[in-house]
């Protein structure tokens, strides 16, 4: 008989306890609590495979677009050396080497959204082991009038000649540093009959 009883007490079933339970609690539904929103990559979301050079997208400026949810605070890093690149969508490490800014990309296109982050902090974690992290170099400006441009990697002069202000730049890369320092000092000092 009480075979018969468990038999007759289906879920389905309106005077089975099992109903009422499944009731009770309506219908599941799954949501995400995160703050997040929905974006569209122009340039792709890369993985594993496309990781590999023989795997990218092709052809390589053409876009691919892909939409996919993203975090808020995704944007967001802790460290000044490392940001979000919105134009090519990518995270960019910035470090100081031989006295030059260096920097290097890790586009979403190539590693994915949240592994491109991760080599972006890998990397930089790797250049600080390996003791290639320095800090800015600071050329201090011996008068007024006279300083160096860190964009152009030059010695820039600021004269007055004819009435007229002008300047005059004296890039390191063709008189070295020095040589370009005693040319602007030059100028500054004969601004019409000066060196160059």
């Amino acid at each position: 008989a009480e075979g018969s009883e468990e038999a007759s007490a289906r879920p389905g079933d309106p005077g089975s306890d099992v109903a009422g339970e499944l009731a009770d609690t309506g219908p599941r539904v799954y949501r995400r609590d995160k703050e997040e929103h929905q974006r569209t990559f122009r340039w792709g979301i890369g993985n594993a495979f496309r990781a590999q050079s023989k795997n990218r997208f092709m052809p390589v400026h053409m876009p691919h677009p892909h939409e996919s949810v993203v975090r808020n605070d995704y944007y967001e890093s802790e460290n000044p050396n490392i940001v979000w690149e919105e134009l090519n969508e990518c995270w960019e490490v910035y470090w100081y080497e031989h006295n030059k800014l260096h920097a290097r990309p890790f586009p979403v296109k190539k590693w994915g959204i949240e592994r491109a982050k991760t080599e972006a902090y890998l990397f930089h974690e790797s250049l600080q082991e390996a003791g290639r992290l320095h800090e800015r170099t600071q050329v201090p400006s011996p008068k007024p009038g006279v300083f160096f441009d860190h964009r152009m990697q030059s010695w820039i002069s600021l004269i007055w000649k004819d009435g007229r202000p002008q300047s005059r730049a004296y890039p390191a890369s063709k008189y070295g540093l020095d040589g370009a320092r005693a040319l602007a000092l030059a100028k500054v000092q004969d601004p019409v009959n000066g060196v160059l």
